[in-house]
């Protein structure tokens, strides 16, 4: 009676097992491993049922044993098969691991590098400047030592006063382009036509932008590199394209971010290397890419310059 009773608890718990396999199919996504393990689990609790039979009928025992034997090599069978394919998966799993951290290490490379660019680029700023005024500020007050004349002290202090006022615009023009005021205060779309506004100044091109975003605000990691990515294309665009007009796009749709950027320049051949390298193109996919989201750059020698850029709203 009591093996009677463990029979039937083995039974249960195999098909109960193998059931918990089957719901289990489409996360591990028809994996044929994983199918294979399930008619093992299968077998196994079929051989059980088999195994019950004899505790019943006596009659049939060698029968029954030569059935529970064929199913036991069928079972170890499937379960060998299934093992291989599984060591394929890990293979994979191995691979895939390897191409992550060869991807990631790019990726760390490539900020590295960006954040050097952008210490360069603060350094420059202070140098060229900054730097110059304050020579300039401290050579008036060395002249004021050897001064008697109060007119002329007058015109002096007077010429110190506009540097200062002119060194604290460039102060503030740095640590604007350090931490954008406007971006934190008011957000991605009030940032870039800002930035845009300063361009047209001091460039003879036409900057045409179209945003359903407009006083709606997202992360600040999503904004700070949305605005370093635009400012980056605005910036190779003047450098680069020699172009007329500027196309830009900021649009939400079902959850997620669409930039549209193009501009009529000169545009590049992207399978250079050099290009890519250049412009920085592979910086602003780094940056894109820690959002999540997706680089597409289209572009021909002679045909302009455009990138789409779709990352979550968040």
């Amino acid at each position: 009676m009591l093996i009677q009773i463990a029979v039937i608890i083995s039974i249960v718990a195999q098909v109960i097992a193998a059931i918990l396999a089957i719901n289990l199919t489409r996360v591990a996504k028809y994996n044929i491993s994983w199918i294979l393990l399930i008619i093992a689990l299968l077998l196994m609790a079929f051989r059980r049922v088999v195994d019950f039979f004899p505790l019943i009928y006596r009659d049939i025992t060698e029968q029954m044993m030569m059935i529970t034997t064929w199913i036991g090599v069928l079972t170890s069978l499937i379960i060998i098969v299934a093992i291989a394919y599984i060591r394929k998966i890990f293979n994979m799993i191995k691979h895939s691991e390897a191409s992550r951290l060869v991807i990631e290490r790019k990726v760390l490379d490539t900020m590295i590098r960006t954040e050097e660019t952008e210490r360069k680029r603060f350094a420059k700023d202070l140098h060229d400047g900054l730097g110059p005024l304050l020579s300039n500020l401290k050579m008036s007050v060395s002249a004021l030592e050897n001064i008697d004349n109060k007119f002329d002290m007058r015109d002096i202090l007077d010429n110190m006063k506009s540097i200062t006022n002119e060194s604290l615009l460039s102060i503030r023009e740095i640590a604007n382009n350090l931490s954008p005021h406007i971006l934190e205060n008011f957000g991605i779309l009030k940032a870039v036509e800002d930035f845009s506004q300063k361009i047209k100044v001091n460039c003879d091109i036409l900057i045409n932008i179209e945003s359903n975003i407009r006083g709606k605000r997202y992360s600040y990691n999503t904004e700070i590199i949305l605005y370093r990515v635009v400012t980056e294309l605005l910036n190779n665009t003047l450098k680069h394209a020699h172009a007329k007009r500027i196309d830009l796009s900021i649009l939400e749709d079902s959850g997620k971010l669409i930039l549209f950027y193009s501009d009529d320049g000169k545009g590049l051949e992207l399978t250079q290397d050099e290009s890519w390298q250049g412009m920085g193109l592979s910086n602003i996919v780094s940056r894109i890419k820690s959002l999540q989201g997706s680089t597409q750059f289209f572009s021909n020698t002679g045909e302009g310059f455009r990138v789409k850029i779709v990352c979550p709203s968040k």
